[in-house]
């Protein structure tokens, strides 16, 4: 049956709903409606202000927007401003407080706007730069290429110029806290941009005279100079003694420790020469493989050439001092050695325990001679001067290794060394270099010799800097060259006209220096035996 609903009840709900609608509609309530043009024209106007303003200006915040009456019978409320924020109110880093902003001072003229601050965040304390790292060490002592220009020296010499320094000059070589001279420099086997640097440790004063000292380091050049990497060491190279050391030249039996080391790659592995009393005379030449001296990684044998300290022999005549030998290797990598120059070239093949055959320099003196003559004409005995043998040798293909065309041949293919002719005036030695290039094959002839000395860039032409007319033979700084190597790892004794040599020298007997040069113009000028 149908369920019928009470009465009444209908109309009660349905009047429920009638009050709360009422209620609702005439309760009213405020609401936020959008500002107006006008009131964002004006709160825009005063953010711009904020951009580009200094630290001494104020800084405004934008007006609340004011609210929009309702439709109810409340009356609309005014809007009011908030209070102005200075940079006194900011929070101030705690390690540097500024001191309070005058607002009441005039302002200053800023040049340059400094961008909008970001009051999110508090401002970042300002740092002090932090100051330079002081050098590792100092040299006590080093060399200053000169910066004149050598106009003196065009028609005479063959000036040659780095490419290291800014100048051209040579560069100094330092051994950080000790003084040196006559320096050797050859690449390292392993690493690039490195070379081991061998040299005389310079002693002056009080410093104990007879005792002598080769130095040695790994080196990189920083700062236009050639420098020891750490504090050098010293080459353990042993003392020797001689029972020839007579009469007046008794002294030399005081002497303990080697002279005048010369450091060099042979075809294979690099050697040392060096001066040190001999059994043979009183003061000779000895040689040995280098690796065995340094930190060089290599498997050592028994068999090695030069594997201990070896006393070098020469054909007889002995002076009693012997000096500035330097060996070369022919085409088929056997060792020789050359003895002397001037007055007449001297040598011949050595054994590895120091032995030598004949004197083979006659079985190219009739060809030496006028080239001599021409080049180098020994000079006379009323003069103060003499030629010397300087540096070690090396072999050079003459033309590029750049032109795919360029090949070795034993037609091609010389041994080169630097000679040196040395004037004493007033008391003060000056030498002048050339390049001597002689056959890499029997019997060893010569082949050409600088038809003008090499002047290197940066020695000075008078020493005295005198205003007086200058005289090289006499006044020249004395630089006293003593190492020719290959400048790139990898070579060892070849190389071609367009690889780089580095040059080492002594300078007044009391410095080191040195200078990088292609091979191709350490050769320039170049008079030919065969024009004699």
């Amino acid at each position: 049956m149908l369920i019928q609903p009470k009465k009444g009840v209908l109309p009660a709900i349905g009047g429920v709903i009638v009050l709360i609608f009422l209620f609702a509609l005439f309760s009213g309530g405020d609401y936020v409606s959008k500002p107006t043009a006008s009131v964002r024209e004006w709160a825009n106007g005063r953010l711009e202000s904020w951009s580009g303003h200094a630290e001494d200006q104020e800084i405004y915040t934008a007006p609340k927007e004011p609210t929009i009456a309702s439709d109810s019978d409340e009356s609309p409320s005014e809007p009011e401003p908030e209070p102005t924020t200075e940079f006194d109110s900011l929070p101030k880093p705690k390690t540097e407080p500024k001191p309070p902003t005058d607002f009441d001072s005039p302002q200053k003229p800023k040049t340059e706007p400094k961008p909008p601050i970001d009051f999110d965040s508090p401002p970042k304390p300002k740092t002090e730069p932090k100051p330079a790292p002081e050098p590792v060490s100092k040299p006590k002592s080093k060399p200053k290429p000169s910066t004149s220009k050598t106009t003196g020296v065009a028609g005479t010499h063959n000036e040659i110029s780095s490419s290291i320094t800014e100048d051209g000059s040579y560069f100094p070589i330092t051994f950080r806290d000790y003084p040196a001279m006559n320096p050797n420099i050859i690449p390292h086997p392993t690493l690039n941009d490195t070379w081991f640097i061998v040299a005389q440790r310079y002693k002056e004063g009080p410093e104990n005279p007879t005792w002598f000292t080769e130095l040695v380091c790994e080196a990189a050049f920083k700062d236009g100079r050639l420098e020891c990497i750490a504090s050098p060491l010293i080459l353990p190279i042993p003392a020797t003694f001689s029972t020839k050391c007579e009469g007046d030249i008794s002294h030399f039996n005081f002497n303990v420790g080697p002279h005048d080391a010369r450091v060099f790659y042979g075809p294979d592995v690099p050697y040392i020469l060096y001066g040190s009393q001999s059994a043979f005379n009183c003061f000779g030449q000895w040689m040995t493989d280098f690796r065995s001296l340094v930190d060089w990684y290599y498997a050592r044998r028994q068999t090695d050439p030069f594997g201990i300290p070896t006393d070098l022999q020469r054909p007889e005549p002995y002076g009693p001092i012997e000096k500035n030998y330097f060996p070369f290797w022919d085409h088929e990598g056997v060792v020789h050695m050359h003895y002397d120059i001037s007055p007449r070239r001297v040598f011949g093949k050595i054994g590895f325990d120091g032995t030598v055959g004949e004197d083979l320099a006659p079985l190219a003196a009739s060809k030496d001679k006028s080239c001599l003559a021409k080049y180098m004409a020994p000079p006379e005995a009323a003069q103060f001067e003499s030629i010397h043998q300087s540096t070690n040798s090396l072999s050079v293909t003459m033309c590029n290794r750049n032109d795919t065309t360029c090949k070795q041949t034993t037609s091609n293919t010389y041994i080169f060394t630097i000679v040196q002719r040395k004037s004493y005036y007033n008391f003060h030695s000056v030498y002048e270099p050339y390049v001597v290039v002689f056959n890499q094959g029997a019997p060893f002839e010569l082949y050409g010799i600088s038809s003008k000395p090499f002047w290197i860039k940066g020695r000075k032409e008078d020493r005295h800097s005198s205003e007086d007319k200058r005289d090289l033979k006499r006044d020249s700084e004395m630089l006293y060259v003593t190492s020719v190597n290959w400048k790139d790892r990898g070579l060892k004794y070849h190389g071609f006209l367009d690889d780089d040599l580095l040059v080492g020298f002594g300078i007044e007997d009391k410095d080191t220096g040195g200078i990088d040069v292609p091979a191709a113009d350490l050769l320039r000028d170049l008079g030919l035996c065969s024009d004699t």
